[in-house]
């Protein structure tokens, strides 16, 4: 009889990767090293997540934040080791975080806490809610400087006069099952086009959210963005009715100097500031009620962020001849995708110098390689560009939260891609 098959290495044996081939000409070795784990094609999905991602759910069931990066060059199988293929009953990093989360939840957090579930898409400058059919979305920042995602704009009212600002649409899972059934049917609104390496690549950065939540916590997280709308709607009245009163007491001249004719309507004035108050005090009231609502549950608010990159995009040799054959709105498309993914280094790089502290490891899955690192809100004067990007302005808000980060680089293991593999690794 044949001698059984060797186990397979545990993928936190080897925690570097060795890389053969010819650069100009000759033939040259690479190492890098600094991983957490190194998964080969013997391994599956199932160790992927053991190492990268498993490790990091009590921090979601605690009430905080973990991450879990996909980055590899287009068609090196960043979307199957995170979303998996249902269809050939492979499941991905996302679907076996939630098995895991809803199996703990109601001893850690409640019988009350469910899971709500946004996936969006980010594309150039535009967020899309693809939970709500590809519904147009804003990122912005609120009076307490916290980034928020705000849903369509909707008027009502005579005339469209009232201006209502939609929450983004959360699907609320109690299994696994309806969980990705649901992924599935969003992901499918997907972006999606032909790149120099693949016929179906990832065009768009993918954001799936999964929060342990409430009702009564969801409740009160949609009255707060509703209320933001309110508020901010009211601001903008406010400078409108300051700017006809000041017009009145003020005249421009020949000469392009403003002048008084009039005396200001300082009463007038202080009603208006008044207003603008109260619709301060109104919002900052139902702000409060959202975070007594996350208080009253432990583990509300915890939140599991899988990132799916949008495949790097490299016009290098070999590459060189297909990528002139691009149009210049997909040569845009890849300057866009590369432009967004150096914010994202150079945030990481910030916060990793904020706290005087070098990056944790990093690994591979099947020819990937997941890297950790512990993700704060960089200090010692260290200003982290969040606005480089809308891909870093959407992530600001979890990864200053101190996230437990993991990226999973994916590789390919051939020769021809050899310049793609070192790029993604170097990134990882």
């Amino acid at each position: 009889p044949s001698p059984s098959p060797s186990p397979s290495p545990s993928p936190t044996d080897v925690r570097a990767v060795g890389l053969r081939g010819e650069q100009h000409g000759r033939a040259q070795v690479w190492r890098m090293g600094g991983f957490a784990g190194v998964l080969e094609a013997c391994h599956s999905n199932e160790d992927l997540f053991a190492v990268a991602l498993a490790p990091r759910l009590g921090a979601v069931l605690a009430g905080g934040t973990a991450c879990v990066f996909a980055y590899g060059h287009t068609g090196s199988g960043k979307t199957h080791s995170l979303l998996g293929y249902r269809a050939r009953g492979q499941a991905g990093l996302y679907q076996m975080a939630a098995a895991a989360l809803l199996r703990d939840m109601a001893a850690r957090c409640g019988a009350e806490a469910v899971l709500a579930v946004r996936l969006y898409e980010l594309y150039g400058r535009e967020v899309v809610d693809l939970m709500d059919g590809r519904a147009a979305c804003a990122v912005r920042e609120d009076a307490s400087g916290v980034m928020r995602v705000r849903g369509p704009t909707v008027r009502r009212g005579e005339h469209g006069s009232r201006v209502e600002v939609r929450p983004p649409r959360s699907f609320i899972a109690r299994s696994a099952e309806e969980l990705a059934a649901a992924v599935d049917a969003a992901a499918a609104l997907r972006r999606v086009g032909s790149s120099s390496l693949h016929d179906e690549s990832s065009r768009s950065h993918a954001v799936l959210e999964m929060e342990v939540v409430t009702p009564a916590l969801m409740a009160a997280r949609e009255a707060t963005v509703v209320a933001l709308g309110e508020y901010t709607e009211a601001g903008h009245g406010c400078d409108g009715e300051l700017r006809a009163l000041m017009s009145r007491a003020y005249a421009r001249q020949e000469d392009g100097s403003w002048q008084q004719v009039a005396e200001v309507d300082s009463a007038a004035v202080a009603a208006v500031e008044a207003r603008r108050a109260a619709a301060k005090a109104r919002y900052e009231a139902v702000e409060a009620r959202e975070r007594e609502a996350a208080a009253a549950t432990p583990g509300a608010g915890g939140t599991l962020v899988c990132v799916d990159l949008a495949g790097s995009e490299f016009a290098e040799e070999g590459f060189a001849a297909r990528a002139a054959a691009q149009s210049a709105a997909a040569r845009k498309e890849a300057r866009e995708i590369n432009k967004s993914l150096l914010a994202l280094k150079e945030c990481i790089r910030a916060l990793s110098a904020g706290r005087d502290a070098a990056p944790s490891s990093s690994g591979s899955a099947a020819g990937s390689a997941a890297a950790a690192t512990e993700g704060a809100a960089g200090g010692g004067g260290v200003v982290v560009p969040w606005r480089n990007s809308h891909l870093t302005m959407f992530l600001r808000r979890h990864l200053q939260r101190g996230a437990s980060t993991a990226m999973v680089a994916t590789a390919s293991p051939s020769a021809r891609h050899l310049r793609q593999t070192l790029n993604t690794l170097r990134y990882a």
